[in-house]
């Protein structure tokens, strides 16, 4: 297969995420077709090539290895035909393509992507990017030895370790789950408009998946995903309802925020005084909760509009220590 390398940064409106762009064959004279444009002539706006030099290489999409895969930052073959079928759904892995391949965009808004090492460490990964961000260099297997722990008798990425870690580097963190009626824009312009780091954790069917909010283009969200590809894409619509549909025990509409300074403690809409912090309300912990960054709060008043939390959980014992009542 011959490889067209580009720049991802000129190719935004294709595709950030994928890392792959496929055009169809339609004729038997290497002319690459999409509708009526024919595909090299880069469009604004349009998410293909509009024109491609005649001598570009074809192969099977079903001969796709997973080193190639790999080495446009998919985890295997299996998951870049995956990718390729949310923008082509009537793609066949028997189907001729031109597979045109370019550079990965390894950092997206100052958020550089790290692949997580262990197949339940994305939270460590996840910590690493956001740190790197803030210029803080740590090694991932230092930030996996300290969020790390046992459940079920699986090893994983425990939530509150993961903010404690944050915490202990002198940062702000806190994890909240954003309450239902939260719209869905305001959280959106929320994370967008601050300088705070966001790291989503996505509802799996034993646990949560940690992402890093990287930003937006056009109605996609960008995030970076460290068990598959940096830069990804998803529909604002379809990432919000994954994120925030009912998983197992209620683990959906969980965001961490981390930031590297105090964010201002007035609320926008009421002008309620955020506390520095408050108690946790489990008697065996009662142990500090710091508000910060404030941006997951919004208001500490439950009945404001501008309030983001249904529950805060507490970093020391790993419940929520404040709930919406």
């Amino acid at each position: 297969m011959k490889e067209l390398h580009f720049s991802a940064g000129l190719l935004e409106p294709i595709l950030i995420g994928e890392k792959e762009t496929t055009l169809r064959r339609y004729d038997e004279n290497h002319s690459f077709k999409k509708g009526e444009n024919t595909c090299g002539v880069f469009e604004e706006g349009v998410r293909m090539l509009l024109e491609i030099k005649e001598d570009t290489q074809t192969k099977m999409f079903a001969n796709l290895t997973d080193r190639e895969a790999q080495e446009s930052g998919f985890r295997d073959a299996h998951h870049a035909l995956e990718g390729l079928q949310r923008y082509y759904e009537s793609l066949t892995p028997e189907e001729m393509c031109a597979i045109v391949r370019f550079q990965l965009m390894q950092n997206f808004n100052g958020i550089p992507y790290e692949r997580q090492k262990y197949s339940t460490s994305c939270g460590a990964a996840a910590l690493s990017m956001v740190y790197q961000s803030f210029g803080l260099t740590v090694d991932q297997e230092d930030i996996w030895d300290s969020v790390r722990g046992t459940k079920n008798g699986v090893v994983l990425c425990k939530k509150r370790k993961m903010c404690r870690d944050a915490l202990h580097r002198g940062l702000h963190a806190l994890l909240v789950r954003i309450r239902e009626e939260y719209s869905r824009i305001s959280l959106l312009y929320r994370m967008r408009s601050n300088t705070s780091r966001f790291i989503p954790l996505l509802p799996t069917e034993h646990g949560t998946h940690s992402v890093v909010y990287a930003g937006l283009q056009h109605s996609d969200i960008v995030f970076h995903d460290p068990d598959l590809a940096p830069s990804r894409l998803e529909h604002f619509d379809t990432f919000m309802g994954a994120w925030r549909r009912w998983g197992p025990k209620g683990r959906s509409g969980l965001l961490m925020g981390i930031a590297p300074h105090k964010e201002d403690s007035a609320c926008t809409t009421c002008g309620t005084i955020i506390p520095a912090s408050i108690v946790c309300s489990q008697k065996h912990c009662q142990k500090e909760i710091q508000l910060q960054p404030t941006s997951i709060v919004g208001c500490i008043r439950e009945e404001c509009s501008n309030a983001v939390w249904d529950a805060i959980e507490c970093p020391h014992c790993g419940r929520w220590g404040k709930r919406r009542s």
